[in-house]
């Protein structure tokens, strides 16, 4: 079998946008944008693999694109790995959301945490709340961001700083 070359977080750029063609936020711009503004929140540090799981986060759950697809393609497994942690279509049966984050915080993966903190961070921006035009749907997603995400939010940020290095100790 020959295998697919490696993408790159440019033709996963590219990839993210066939995927979602189409597909509007409810602000009217194209969906996206979406994974590129959560990825835009990783440090300068973070690898090419959490970098690219950032921009697929949500083609599982939102494409129909499945972990063969994703393998097929020649993502790593480290990649296919956070993006199916992400995918609530793909969390144990049974479990509320916020179940859900606390079994992501309580993972340790901190590219699983920080990928799922970055995307609630992003879907509770006040800024892309406010650009939504149908007043109904932007009290659904102020509500959203004031309860769900938030919570979801203190959670995943205690987590990451559990994680974080301590200055004087050894990682």
């Amino acid at each position: 079998m020959e295998s697919s070359p490696t993408p790159t977080v440019g033709s996963t750029l590219e990839l993210i946008k066939f995927l979602h063609a189409g597909v509007f936020d409810d602000a009217g711009l194209p969906y996206w944008m979406h994974p590129v503004a959560v990825m835009e929140m990783l440090p300068d540090d973070a690898d090419d693999d959490e970098r690219k799981a950032h921009l697929l986060h949500d083609t599982i759950e939102d494409t129909g694109t499945t972990e063969d697809d994703l393998r097929g393609w020649g993502y790593s497994e480290r990649t296919i790995q956070l993006v199916v942690g992400v995918s609530r279509n793909r969390a144990p049966p049974g479990l509320t959301y916020m179940e859900w984050i606390r079994s992501i915080a309580a993972s340790g993966d901190i590219g699983l945490i920080r990928l799922k903190y970055n995307d609630n961070r992003h879907n509770s921006d006040p800024g892309r709340i406010a650009a939504i035009a149908d007043a109904d749907v932007r009290k659904r997603a102020e509500d959203r961001a004031n309860n769900r995400y938030r919570r979801s939010m203190r959670i995943l940020r205690e987590a990451l700083e559990a994680l974080a290095p301590r200055p004087g100790h050894s990682a």
